[in-house]
């Protein structure tokens, strides 16, 4: 069993907290309506005064369940989920706490149907959408190394572009075959019941364009987020409402 420091497993009282932030974490932890923006760098405290702020919400009277908590790792959504349970008790275990992409998982599972899958698609990982991806290539006649095929395809995805785009916007022959490979891979992939580790974003954006009352069921369930980013400032967190 994972054992907390001594100074979370002994449940302190919110203003105890308080006494242990400057006045900039502060300022920061008592602003729990609207949006609020935070940017500091590596081991200033950012996510002691995330986990202030939440308990701050929840003492304040937000539903625990109204709240999405996101950062970058598993290892640190765990350590702020025990951190704010620890501090406030059982009620914080409403709390939604994961990463970007388990978070984004859940919701796709929830709504599958709207996208085509189902609730138990399958994760790929990168060997499996690899070897897919060789596969393809070999089929449709194609020359290219299969890690340059899957760098576009992840490209195309952070930049929103679906297959039919991606088809249509092309202006020359490799950028058309590129993005006949994407359609075949999105095919397959789709054919198998599986996404991979850039849907999990693509699809549940996707998911919020396409279907509004998916998206205004979701913004009543969760109506604050918190979120740790890694950003162009080493590290900042973001707090703001859904």
């Amino acid at each position: 069993i994972k054992l907390l420091p001594f100074f979370w497993r002994l449940k302190m009282e919110l203003s105890e907290l308080f006494n242990r932030l400057n006045d900039e974490q502060k300022e920061a932890a008592i602003d729990i309506h609207g949006p609020s923006m935070v940017i500091a760098g590596p081991g200033a405290g950012k996510t002691f005064t995330l986990v202030v702020r939440t308990a701050n919400m929840i003492k304040s009277g937000i539903p625990a369940d109204k709240i999405i908590l996101f950062t970058f790792t598993k290892k640190a959504a765990m350590e702020i989920k025990e951190r704010v349970t620890a501090t406030i008790g059982p009620e914080a275990n409403s709390i939604m706490v994961g990463t970007y992409h388990s978070v984004c998982s859940r919701f796709l599972r929830k709504y599958a149907n709207y996208i085509g899958l189902t609730k138990s698609f399958s994760i790929c990982d990168t060997e499996d959408c690899k070897k897919l991806i060789k596969e393809i290539i070999k089929t449709s006649g194609y020359n290219y190394e299969a890690d340059k095929v899957l760098w576009k395809i992840s490209d195309y995805k952070c930049q929103l572009i679906s297959p039919s785009q991606a088809l249509r916007e092309s202006t020359n022959t490799i950028e058309r075959q590129f993005a006949e490979l994407y359609q075949l891979y999105h095919s397959r992939m789709m054919q198998d019941n599986c996404v991979d580790f850039d849907d999990l974003i693509y699809k549940t954006v996707r998911l919020l364009e396409q279907f509004p009352e998916v998206k205004s069921e979701i913004n009543r369930q969760y109506q604050y987020i918190v979120a740790e980013l890694i950003g162009p400032y080493y590290g900042d967190v973001v707090c703001a409402p859904l």
